[in-house]
């Protein structure tokens, strides 16, 4: 599972708004779809993870 989907349900469980959170950060709300196809930058990643005060080590899987 990618890690974007990871901290998605992250946000979904900690009942984090994907609205605020996109609005916040100036991300394309659609970037938070689970279906969509546009996928996170880097930046985009660090920025969501320091917004949630989370480790984004805490949503890798090693395979």
């Amino acid at each position: 599972m990618q890690i974007r989907l990871r901290i998605l349900e992250y946000m979904e469980k900690s009942k984090i708004s994907v609205d605020d959170v996109a609005k916040e950060l100036h991300i394309d709300k659609e970037k938070f779809q689970k279906d969509s196809k546009k996928n996170w930058s880097a930046e985009d990643l660090l920025e969501v993870c320091g917004y949630l005060q989370v480790d984004p080590r805490m949503f890798w899987e090693r395979t």
